[in-house]
């Protein structure tokens, strides 16, 4: 059995290989070295080797040889994210089929690829079926941000510019939910304490797997709580207590920053003006889940580092190329036939499944 493992802030992800029979994670085998991007898409070989998705875009292969010193060579992409040729956006699941194909989810396109066994990084794919594209957490489809404010721009001033991870049509409904403010503009912007430079980790508790609502009513609940920097892609809650507050940020890719400020109390940091007023569907309680809860700053524990894609694919054996694909978002499986391509209708074999990876 394989695993990706990583620290808190999905960095250093490496491959690890439990033997049959392991019984702790003292017996695991590191089969990577270690990996600055997300890993996103993870598929074994029949050789045991194995290829990993990752959100540089890229698929790496390893081969049955590969340890703790193996970077992986790239097997597909290599030539950025985008929809351009040659590339595709975000990576979702990965599968291979005995045969040697491999399919390949386009979360940011909502396509599914499939490329044939003998494929390089300048392979044109075929397209096997259209899906809905992926949002990061918290976020919802066709929202709009009010007042022309996009990422990293400083609240009053407009920009056209988007961001990976947070692209317009993000809402501020609950970006600025009248006790929250968004600092610095909010989205694209990273907490600091005194200063631009000024970060610690005393400053904050983490809140894992986390909705902006949820991160947001833990906020409210924890009456310590000064901000929240929120990173959407990854789920992460920085629960601010720094005794100071926030008074600064940081362009930050993907982050959202945010000054609370209870009812009675006025604000005293950089936040910006935007303001909506709350009413149906603004946050409140969290929600009673289990997988979301606060982590401790240190020891940096390992976990496992895929908990946020939505998209699952797997080929159905002996089918002649017919695949499943598994929508945790939705709580659905959808099978795709062996001659499904860009306008072929998935059929729902499983739907409202309690559990679905």
């Amino acid at each position: 059995m394989f695993a990706a493992l990583t620290s808190m802030e999905h960095q250093n992800v490496v491959i690890v290989e439990f033997p049959s029979g392991a019984l702790s994670a003292a017996e695991a085998v590191q089969r990577s070295a270690p990996m600055s991007a997300k890993v996103y898409g993870f598929a074994t070989l029949p050789n045991n080797g194995f290829l990993v998705a990752t959100s540089d875009c890229e698929v790496l292969e390893f081969t049955p040889e590969s340890n703790q010193y193996s970077a992986g060579v790239v097997q597909l992409g290599g030539n950025g994210c985008g929809n351009g040729k040659f590339q595709f956006g975000t990576p979702g699941g990965i599968a291979v089929d005995l045969e040697g194909n491999l399919l390949l989810v386009d979360s940011q396109a909502g396509t599914v690829l499939e490329y044939p066994p003998t494929r390089d990084s300048r392979t044109e794919p075929k397209v096997r079926g259209k899906i809905e594209p992926s949002l990061p957490r918290g976020q919802s489809q066709g929202e709009s941000v009010p007042g022309g404010l996009q990422p990293g721009t400083p609240s009053g001033q407009s920009s056209g510019g988007t961001q990976p991870g947070m692209p317009s049509g993000k809402s501020s409904g609950l970006l600025a939910a009248g006790d929250f403010k968004p600092v610095d503009g909010g989205i694209g912007r990273a907490c600091r304490g005194a200063s631009a430079n000024d970060s610690d980790e005393g400053y904050y508790e983490l809140l894992s797997q986390a909705t902006l609502p949820e991160c947001q009513a833990a906020c409210r609940n924890m009456g310590s709580c000064k901000g929240i920097d929120i990173t959407m892609q990854t789920g992460y809650c920085q629960l601010w207590t720094r005794p100071g507050g926030i008074s600064a940020s940081f362009p930050s890719s993907g982050h959202v920053c945010l000054l609370y400020t209870p009812a009675e109390s006025s604000p005293s940091t950089t936040a910006g003006p935007l303001e909506a007023p709350r009413g149906p569907g603004s946050p409140g309680k969290p929600e009673n889940r289990s997988d979301v809860g606060l982590l401790p700053r240190s020891p940096r524990r390992l976990q496992p580092s895929m908990p946020l894609v939505r998209y699952h694919v797997e080929y159905l054996p002996r089918t002649g190329g017919s695949f499943l694909l598994a929508d945790t978002q939705k709580i659905e499986v959808l099978k795709f036939p062996n001659s499904s391509d860009n306008g072929t209708k998935a059929s729902i074999i499983a739907s409202d499944v309690k559990y679905l990876w």
